[in-house]
């Protein structure tokens, strides 16, 4: 057993902090915290899976991870050029956990295909304007609102690179009927393909100036519509999670 979670806090300027805790039992936890400023969500992951591929076969290593993100985002000594992209945090946070059966899921997928015409909706696609829409019903009187969702850069950038490889897209519900699944979805679609597409061609050399862009303009949208309500989103599906393999059968 693993997991990403653990005690400690990297704010005293250690990287990363692992524990090994042996149960009475038998069963192994490994605990792994990684500074964010360093790291994503995505390289915490490849990390723990060379971590694992290593203890099963030394070959391994030469398939290693690369620690030069540096070289495609350079240190900024001028942070004042860089955007301000903080949308508030007052400190109260309350933590939920819903569960979505295949079955679920599948409904879900067939009535946004169904009725916003986008073929074969993703799983994260459903279930994240899904959530957007309650979160919304459960605040209280409709406020428009803007969603801001996290797309990775691997690719473009190599799958083995270690860093804060990411960006961002922003979605705007104005109306209550923009609130409908199949219409959730169809934007939603819509501003990860226009995403997709302004990244398309961009080398390794331009892709922190073509970030800095991107964020630049979604500070602005979020600056200009300060009265909205703002909702960060992202997702660790098709990460390799459930893959990660120490050889101790789990």
């Amino acid at each position: 057993m693993w997991e990403l979670g653990c005690p400690w806090n990297t704010h005293d300027g250690t990287l990363v902090v692992a524990q090994q805790t042996l149960f009475d039992c038998g069963g192994i936890a490994v605990s792994v915290c990684i500074s964010h400023k360093v790291a994503d969500a995505y390289s915490v992951i490849k990390f723990i899976t060379d971590w694992s591929n290593l203890t099963r076969d030394s070959s391994h290593a030469k398939q290693y991870i690369l620690f030069d993100g540096t070289s495609f985002f350079p240190p900024v000594t001028d942070t004042s050029t860089l955007p301000d992209f903080d949308v508030g945090n007052d400190g109260n946070c309350v933590t939920r956990l819903f569960h979505f059966s295949s079955s679920g899921l599948d409904k879900l997928k067939i009535i946004a295909a169904a009725e916003s015409g986008i073929e074969n909706p993703s799983r994260v696609e459903v279930v994240t304007t899904l959530i957007h829409k309650h979160v919304m019903i459960a605040s209280g009187l409709f406020k428009p609102s803007l969603l801001c969702l996290i797309k990775g850069l691997r690719p473009p950038l190599p799958l083995n690179i270690i860093g804060n490889a990411c960006s961002f897209f922003v979605t705007s519900t104005r109306t209550e009927d923009d609130m409908k699944l199949s219409n959730s979805v169809a934007v939603l679609r819509k501003s990860k393909e226009q995403l997709r597409g302004k990244l398309k061609n961009v080398t390794q050399s331009d892709i922190f100036f073509k970030v800095v862009e991107l964020t630049k303009q979604g500070a602005e949208l979020v600056e200009n519509v300060n009265k909205d309500d703002v909702y960060k989103c992202s997702s660790l599906c098709n990460f390799g999670l459930y893959n990660m393999d120490f050889g101790w059968g789990c």
